[in-house]
């Protein structure tokens, strides 16, 4: 095992990215919000970093940052409301079953 730099220059950094919201995946994935929710997810930019953006930038495959409402993120109080980890779970669940078993 080895120390290297992150990003390491062999990555080119990370790239940012944009899911289309006409992708036919946002589509599905904002109809589970809906079905389980009974209202569209928000859709939002920001900057941040993470294995996100691995997979947008250079799998080229839509992306979403999505889970449970909390607060204190990536602290060591951080916490999430239970009520919507079981929404979430059910959400995802949804999403795939609608997207899987079609």
């Amino acid at each position: 095992m080895e120390f290297r730099n992150s990003p390491h220059e062999e990555t080119n950094g990370f790239m940012p990215y944009i899911t289309d919201e006409n992708n036919i995946y946002t589509i599905e994935f904002q109809e589970s919000i809906k079905r389980v929710a009974g209202e569209y997810g928000k859709v939002a930019y920001f900057s941040s970093i993470g294995d996100f953006n691995y997979l947008g930038s250079r799998v080229k495959v839509p992306t979403f940052i999505f889970g449970p409402n909390g607060k204190n993120f990536h602290s060591a109080d951080e916490w999430v409301s239970i009520d919507s980890v079981v929404k979430t779970s059910n959400i995802i669940y949804d999403y795939l079953v609608n997207l899987l078993c079609k």
